[in-house]
């Protein structure tokens, strides 16, 4: 009897430690920096009523920290260019405004990078991407768009890393092309966001992401009635999956096939 108590015992500790030691591991693999929000600025849940488009925005790019401080300001610091010469003026004479001082106080100058340049490097959705979502902790996401009174929303931040030796470009402009996707009913994966497309993109730049370097950025926490699956989608990369309740018309865009808007 002792003996058969002391294989029981012996079991229980080895489940266990086995579980400890998946545990363990689980959390390794989403291993996150310290993330700490200093904005005093109200949030609220998203309720999405049809598949709305999103834009993803950097809240920070660059060395792979410890702790990071997410700038809600980063997507209005917009690179300036000075406008072409007129005929028959000097170029050197045609605006007293000193461009390259502007942007050389620009956080996101140092990830620029001119258009004419975009041939040199690889896009962000033909590399390889490690992208991870804390639902652990909530930040914000801002859409002034869908509602410019209370336009900041509770959200979960994402960490994108570069798996590539190689420099790539991780977005156009100020949006990286991420996309949210979902599980419906029947157990497929289908986008619940529009993906934001620049409709003139005449000499707009890009930003680039170096070998181990990161970037921060956020996905919404939606508030509906039908709790699924989600995951981030960036090119061939995906996040990990996470549960969040969406509304299933998201699964919509809220125009029929003739542009008209539906009831």
């Amino acid at each position: 009897m002792r003996y058969l108590i002391k294989i029981i015992l012996l079991i229980i500790l080895v489940s266990f430690f086995s579980c400890k030691n998946e545990s363990t591991i689980s959390v390794k693999k989403l291993d996150f920096p310290k993330i700490i929000d200093t904005s005093k600025i109200k949030s609220s849940l998203r309720n999405s009523k049809w598949q709305e488009v999103v834009e993803y925005n950097f809240l920070y790019i660059g060395k792979n920290v410890d702790t990071i401080f997410p700038n809600y300001r980063l997507k209005y610091f917009s690179i300036i260019k000075p406008p072409p010469p007129f005929p028959g003026i000097d170029t050197k004479e045609n605006t007293k405004i000193n461009f390259d001082s502007i942007n050389k106080s620009n956080p996101m100058f140092r990830f620029y990078l001119d258009a004419l340049h975009k041939k040199e490097y690889k896009y962000c959705e033909e590399s390889d991407l490690e992208i991870k979502v804390d639902t652990s902790l909530l930040i914000k996401k801002e859409d002034f768009y869908f509602d410019s009174k209370t336009p900041f929303y509770k959200a979960y931040p994402i960490l994108i890393t570069s798996k590539e030796n190689d420099t790539i470009i991780i977005g156009l402009q100020e949006i990286i092309p991420i996309e949210l996707e979902a599980k419906d009913k029947s157990g497929k994966w289908k986008p619940i966001e529009e993906k934001y497309r620049h409709f003139c993109g005449t000499g707009l730049g890009y930003i680039y992401l170096a070998p181990k370097n990161v970037v921060l950025t956020s996905v919404f926490v939606y508030d509906g009635d039908y709790k699924t699956k989600l995951r981030i989608k960036l090119g061939k990369s995906y996040s990990n999956e996470f549960y969040g309740k969406i509304n299933p018309k998201q699964f919509e865009n809220k125009y029929d096939d003739n542009g008209i808007l539906k009831k």
